[in-house]
Formats: structure tokens, sequence, C-alpha cells
């Protein structure tokens, strides 16, 4: 085990990269480090709770109204040591932007109030990640000290090519490293 494991939020969300959690979640574990996930509805059709809970040892959230859980989303920023928006569709940064807290992953950013390190990955299609909106959302983010890491480009999953791609996981687990 790891002498200063810390703790890491990964919050999924609706892209195809999503896929790319399963391992992410499987190497953060090897470096010694407890994770948590919070999976939106959208990522809910790209991976399993099922898949990151055998992963991570942890119970998947994924309902800011599920028994039990009415608090999550005050209690896990305070328990994270960092937190991860991984991958980080369109959707998602507009949500966070605007400061809408229409699910769990979004009630989570604003009950930390930008105290705990946040990294952002963004994945999507390239004119939806080079649309003037998505551009703007990402920048009020940058001012509001979330840092904002790729989009890689190269082949996308529909075909297309161009930014857009998440990063590799080693790419990944580089910016986690520089953070813990």
């Amino acid at each position: 085990m790891k002498e200063n494991p810390k703790k890491i939020l990964l919050i999924i969300s609706g892209s195809i990269a999503a896929v790319k959690s399963l391992e992410l979640v499987s190497e953060v574990r090897k470096m010694g480090h407890e994770i948590r996930c919070v999976l939106t509805p959208g990522g809910e059709k790209f991976v399993t709770p099922l898949s990151l809970e055998a992963l991570s040892h942890q119970k998947v959230l994924r309902d800011e109204f599920e028994e039990g859980q009415l608090y999550e989303h005050l209690d896990l920023p305070k328990w994270a040591d960092l937190i991860l928006y991984c991958p980080a569709s369109a959707n998602l940064i507009s949500r966070l932007a605007q400061g809408l807290g229409s699910d769990l992953a979004s009630l989570v950013f604003l009950a930390d109030n930008l105290k705990t390190p946040t990294l952002l990955f963004p994945a999507m299609n390239s004119n939806m990640f080079q649309h003037p909106l998505v551009q703007k959302n990402l920048n009020v983010l940058r001012e509001c000290s979330v840092k904002i890491v790729g989009p890689a480009e190269g082949i996308l999953a529909c075909g297309e090519e161009g930014p857009g791609r998440l990063l590799e996981v080693s790419q990944i687990l580089d910016e986690i490293a520089e953070f813990l």
C-alpha cells in the first residue's frame, strides 16, 4: 500500500470515452489511492455501475436522491483530495460553467465551492469541442481555477479526426500524480 494514499473522486459523464474510466479506476487503485465514482445518467450509457464497483471496491453513486445518499453531494467534496471530471462531456461542462445543480455531478461541483483541486478532461466530437459556447464554458471554468486538461487530437469514435479525444490513461495518471 502507498505510504500516503490519497482520496480521488472520479465523475464520469456521457461520452464514449467513458470506457477508459474502467482502466483509470484500476490504475489509480494500483497506485495505492482510494477512488470513488459518480456516474451521470449519460455515463451509465457507456459503463456500468457494477464494473466500476468491482474495480473501485466502492459503491458507485448516481442519484442525489437515492435512499441513504441524501447528503453525498456535500460529503464527497469534503472526502476528496482531488476531483476528476473524466470524461467531461459538453453537457456536463455547460452545467458546471452555468452553476446548475441538476444532478449529483454538478451538485458536487457547487458544494465543493472550488476548495478541492479539480481536473476536467473534455471528450467529445471536434465540432462540439470547438463550438464557441463550449469554449466559453471552458474559459469560465478556467477562471474558477478548474484545470482543463486536453483534449488530444486524433481519430474520434465517430470516425472524424481532430481535437476531442480523451487523453490516454497514462497521460491522465501523469496529471493526477502532478497534483498529488
